[in-house]
């Protein structure tokens, strides 16, 4: 039993974690100028060239960065579009309509996701060069989920 005098041998710790906008986060007072310095190079690179969001989680040791890009909106427009140009040539009378459809789903899926993976990569690439000028270790994961692409950067010190 513990007398009102006696302090107890352990401590509690807590796994703190909070998300933010990178905006926001370079912003965090707690943050080490190293990781702060990298945070602000990045977001000086990235916020001209790009309109999608980074969400940063700030950890006690570490950092994460997620960067999501959904495009069944461009791609749903790109199908509208290829459809209408297809049924206005000749050839769309040989054609069905499932034929038409699937054609330009795979003709638009290709494209976007081409021009999205080359996005991606070059904001993956100027990433990595950043972290590794800083000298961080990083893990990272760059992949699509449905029509969701997404970069996944775990950042630690």
């Amino acid at each position: 039993m513990q007398t009102q005098t006696q302090i107890p041998n352990q401590i509690q710790t807590t796994n703190m974690e909070i998300k933010l906008p990178l905006e926001k986060a370079i912003e965090f007072r707690l943050l080490r100028d190293d990781i702060r310095n990298m945070l602000t190079e990045f977001y000086e690179w990235y916020n001209w060239r790009y309109v999608m969001p980074v969400e940063v989680e700030l950890g006690m040791d570490y950092i994460k960065m997620y960067m999501e890009c959904d495009v069944s909106e461009e791609l749903d427009k790109c199908i509208d579009l290829c459809v209408e140009n297809v049924n206005k040539d000749t050839l769309a009378e040989e054609l069905t309509k499932e034929e038409i459809n699937a054609g330009c789903y795979e003709t638009c899926n290709e494209d976007i996701s081409m021009d999205t993976n080359g996005v991606f990569s070059e904001i993956r690439r100027k990433l990595w060069e950043i972290l590794d000028k800083y000298g961080f270790k990083y893990d990272w994961e760059d992949s699509w989920e449905g029509d969701i692409k997404y970069l996944r950067f775990k950042i630690e010190f």
